[in-house]
């Protein structure tokens, strides 16, 4: 049990040991470790992983069974592959689209990467959950970047944290403003970038893309 790092084995009333599947993440810890052999992992089809084109170039992704969450394991396989299908294209960058939350996938999904950038919104909870990716980047010793999603729905809130990255040496590179258009774009199957060029954020998303490639970021890391 205290070899569990998910808290998935449990002891029973009469004396049984049994393992919570919505706990276990299937690393197959206590099958290898078990003194008398009694564990026996099974695979099974809960998630498939796919290497999709699109205008714009491959794409590596997953799809969920019904209720399946997502897992570090999952996570480790889609960016091996795209690293792997980038190299074979000589593609210039790979962005991998993480998680929410600090968990395994998260963990996964920086594991190997350059750099972080953290896309919050002006709420105390937004915040709070941009600490905690902050606190994780930096054990993984990753420059951090952000960019306020909503910016203007709470003007008070969005200086505070910009305040608040400007203390920890964050550099906000986009601050994205509400905008109907966004909602349009994906009725019209298109990004807000191809729907509405000239709009306010797509102008903010064009900087950022400059400001992400000009290499100035690599003198601000955290």
């Amino acid at each position: 049990m205290e070899n569990c790092h998910f808290d998935a084995i449990h002891l029973t009333d009469d004396g049984k040991y049994t393992i919570n599947p919505y706990q276990c993440e299937g690393c197959r810890l206590c099958e290898r470790i078990c003194p008398v052999t009694a564990i026996t992992c099974f695979q099974s089809k809960n998630n498939q992983w796919f290497v999709s084109d699109s205008r714009f170039g491959k794409m590596i992704h997953a799809r969920m069974g019904p209720g399946e969450e997502n897992s570090g394991k999952l996570v480790t396989k889609i960016r091996k592959k795209a690293r792997e299908v980038a190299r074979a294209g000589h593609a210039d960058w790979v962005i991998n689209d993480g998680p929410p939350g600090v968990g395994c996938a998260t963990i996964s999904s920086l594991s190997g990467v350059d750099a972080v950038l953290l896309v919050t919104e002006p709420s105390k909870s937004g915040w709070h959950d941009a600490e905690r990716l902050i606190q994780l980047a930096k054990k993984f010793e990753l420059p951090v970047w952000a960019i306020i999603n909503k910016h203007d729905i709470n003007p008070d809130m969005s200086a505070q944290m910009e305040l608040a990255f400007q203390a920890k040496g964050i550099p906000v590179i986009g601050r994205l403003p509400f905008d109907v258009d966004m909602v349009h774009s994906m009725v019209a199957g298109k990004t807000i970038v191809e729907f509405a060029p000239e709009g306010a954020i797509s102008q903010q998303l064009m900087n950022v893309w400059r400001t992400l490639n000009s290499g100035r970021l690599d003198q601000n890391p955290v």
